[in-house]
């Protein structure tokens, strides 16, 4: 079999390559990519994707598919996705009232006061997904840097949603 043999073996070549990125930038725009990273009994495969694909909801909606199905039509039974994105803390019974207006479109989550980027890992076979994130922070120079990684659901009481979460159900079909 080509590539990582577990799980683990994935996250933290994923994790190391991107600290490897990392260490390239020189410029304020330098940034990650997204991509996807699938292994088949073929071997592993890396797509980048697209800025577009995170455009809008309707794009967002339409890449979470794509995902999906590729994993069954291609047979595969490990996967990396590696997406950028801006995040805001929000307390439960603030969820509505803050998130409205970007469930609708009329704000991005990063022009909300308190917003932050992040580096989100989710990695998945078949029994298990996981869900890292790694803050980014600016240096003096306002060059990308990267923060430690953290396990969203070593957090109690932790669960998620989403169009990008529970991908490894569809590797079971």
């Amino acid at each position: 079999m080509n590539g990582p043999a577990t799980l683990a073996q994935l996250r933290q070549s994923v994790q190391a390559s991107v600290r490897k990125v990392q260490k390239t930038f020189t410029n304020p725009r330098d940034d990650w990519e997204s991509i996807s990273l699938v292994q088949t009994p073929r071997g592993v495969e890396i797509f980048p994707i697209p800025n577009e694909w995170f455009r809008d909801a309707a794009s967002k909606d339409l890449l979470g598919e794509a995902l999906r199905r590729g994993m069954v039509l291609h047979g595969v039974f490990r996967y990396a996705f590696l997406m950028n994105a801006h995040a805001i803390a929000v307390e439960p019974e603030q969820l509505d009232e803050v998130m409205g207006p970007v469930a609708r479109e009329e704000k991005r989550i990063e022009q909300m006061e308190g917003a932050y980027e992040q580096l989100t890992l989710t990695v998945g076979d078949p029994e298990t997904e996981e869900i890292w994130v790694a803050r980014i922070e600016r240096d003096q120079r306002m060059i990308r840097t990267l923060g430690p990684w953290e396990d969203m659901l070593a957090y109690e009481g932790a669960t998620f949603t989403g169009r990008f979460v529970g991908l490894n159900e569809y590797l079971r079909r």
